[in-house]
């Protein structure tokens, strides 16, 4: 499209109405997911343990850092939906945040490391575990990426991969309310795995998805 032609089209379209601030657009964005989130946990049922768990000051702290981060990464996406945005917010707390849910898993973990765990975590076989991930976080994906594409990224993967972190750990998130296992090598397995598969796959077709 030469400079004529762009010029053209522009004045065909008019006026845009410019993007809200991307912390706005991210706080929208995450208080209607938190509605979906907590309205799919009521529908399907808390964990039965759950006044003993919400007792437990690990259990609050582990549900703190992962809104912490789906806010975090949320906000990321939306500031890098934006070609100048990128540079302005640092993906850095995110990782942080990450390494401290790890530590907090592994030390809070009642599992001892031990052949027998692992291989128990493979032979129960809980694809059922993964699909409902998948599921919870299918629509609020969907929105994320129909706000993503009002932007203008020039960042597609890395946009795509923290959108994608963002939803798939509300996701994460409701089967921690909904079931009553807390067995490491099981949520590493059945929990943890979807939820970076869906990252790097959503991240990869984002390319293809965001661009303009």
């Amino acid at each position: 499209m030469n400079t004529d032609e762009l010029i053209q089209q522009l004045a065909n379209e008019g006026a845009q109405q410019p993007l809200m601030h991307p912390i706005k657009r991210a706080l929208l964005w995450y208080s209607g997911a938190f509605a979906f989130v907590f309205t799919a946990i009521y529908l399907k049922g808390f964990r039965a343990d759950l006044l003993d768990k919400l007792n437990e000051t690990d259990f609050i702290l582990e549900t703190v850092i992962l809104l912490s981060i789906t806010l975090y990464s949320a906000a990321t996406a939306f500031y890098s939906a934006r070609p100048e945005g990128i540079s302005k917010y640092s993906s850095l707390p995110i990782y942080l945040f990450m390494l401290c849910l790890v530590i907090l898993t592994i030390y809070t973990s009642d599992t001892i490391l031990h052949l027998n765990h692992i291989s128990h975590a493979f032979e129960s076989l809980m694809l059922a575990c993964s699909c409902k991930i998948i599921i919870v976080s299918l629509l609020p994906t969907i929105v994320m990426f129909y706000l993503l594409r009002k932007g203008a990224t020039i960042h597609q993967k890395k946009t795509g991969f923290f959108a994608a972190l963002s939803t798939s750990l509300y996701a994460y998130l409701f089967m921690r309310y909904v079931e009553p296992v807390d067995d490491i090598f099981h949520l590493v397995l059945w929990h943890v795995t979807p939820v970076m598969l869906l990252c790097f796959i959503i991240s990869y077709a984002s390319i293809r998805i965001l661009k303009w």
